[in-house]
């Protein structure tokens, strides 16, 4: 066990590793992997939900012609690529890695 009221420092030229049967939790109000890093995490389950209802927002856009209402975008022959790639998000995700808003 460490305590300190100020801070702890570790440093190492070559690594430090930290080892955990089940969870290694680090609790912070903010979290920098790298330092001065300035990009947010994207939270992975909303993400996941914006992209497929993107995805199913552009299968179901109908283009206007001269001749009037086109047939939707998803039964073009290529929507099938589309909803291969939308089939894969799910793998995108990490079963060992999480966050949370704030």
């Amino acid at each position: 066990m460490a305590f300190a009221k100020n801070g702890i420092g570790l440093s190492s030229e070559t690594s430090i590793t930290i080892d955990a049967k089940n969870i290694v939790s680090v609790n912070a109000k903010k979290m920098e992997l790298g330092t001065g890093s300035e990009e947010p995490l994207i939270l992975g389950k909303k993400w996941q939900k914006w992209m497929e209802d993107l995805i199913d927002a552009i299968g179901n856009l109908t283009d206007i012609s001269p001749v009037g209402p086109c047939k939707p975008t998803k039964v073009d022959p290529q929507w099938g690529k589309i909803a291969a790639l939308k089939g894969q998000i799910p793998t995108l995700l990490s079963d060992v890695s999480f966050t949370k808003k704030s």
